[in-house]
């Protein structure tokens, strides 16, 4: 009886130890939202993030693959194996191919709150573009300082933002990171469009029913179905794909 006794009490204080302790991620462990949801490119499998701040990085990782090919996996995780986010951006980038194969247009971040570690990783086709130096200008300015703050939403925003102006328009435009007058592109517009023509197509169709019954709203269900943000809408939109990009170590990473 005290030996049965003896392994349960053993078996329990296993049992109990092990739910104290965080998951470590790794390249083979951490989910890829983006194969089930095209328009998902935050991993944030701890649920670290809000809505609003991984829709916003969603929207600018979007809209770099969109305009200029870049396809991109940001890992958002409490701890990734030996604290070693530099191996976790590598060996994720190389085991899913992230980027296409022809032009390895391949982007991989990833930041390890709780290791307090970061590293940005591009492919080799973005590396001319996106060089160690202006990854360790982006890290330093939208990651460091920010997680610095606690602001792991900001750090995960302005990063997003940062490295889309960079490969735009080739510079960082730190200091524009946050202006409401900047250009706006083809994608932008096209949002814009989608918010306001419901309520053009509602006044018009007032304007033309003359006081008739059947001149109701036309409301696209994209625009506010699933919770009315892009990072709810999985079950709108089909799985992306890698393409067989490759990593060769470029990059910048380091910790706060």
């Amino acid at each position: 009886m005290n030996r049965i006794l003896s392994i349960l009490l053993l078996l329990f204080a296993v049992l109990f130890s092990g739910n104290g302790q965080a998951r470590e991620w790794s390249a083979d462990n951490v989910p890829i939202p983006y194969l089930k949801d095209r328009t998902q490119y935050v991993s944030d499998p701890d649920h670290l993030l809000s809505y609003e701040a991984r829709d916003s990085a969603n929207l600018y990782l979007m809209k770099m693959e969109r305009e200029m090919g870049v396809q991109t996996v940001f890992v958002v995780v409490d701890s990734v194996v030996n604290a070693d986010a530099f191996r976790m951006a590598q060996d994720l980038g190389n085991h899913y191919g992230v980027g296409s194969k022809k032009e390895r247009s391949g982007l991989v971040i990833v930041i390890a709150v709780s290791n307090r570690k970061y590293f940005i990783a591009p492919g080799k086709g973005v590396e001319e573009h996106l060089t160690d130096v202006d990854c360790a200008d982006i890290g330093r300015e939208c990651i460091v300082a920010n997680m610095k703050e606690g602001n792991l939403d900001r750090a995960v925003y302005m990063t997003s933002k940062a490295i889309y102006n960079k490969l735009k328009t080739g510079n960082t435009g730190f200091e524009q990171v946050d202006n409401p007058d900047e250009e706006f592109s083809l994608s932008d517009i096209i949002l814009i469009l989608c918010i306001f023509l419901p309520l053009i197509i509602f006044i018009f169709s007032r304007h033309d029913n003359h006081g008739g019954g059947g001149g109701g709203m036309f409301i696209p269900p994209f625009i506010f179905g699933g919770g009315g943000s892009m990072g709810n809408s999985g079950d709108s939109f089909g799985g992306g794909s890698f393409g067989g990009g490759s990593f060769g170590g470029g990059g910048a990473g380091g910790g706060w």
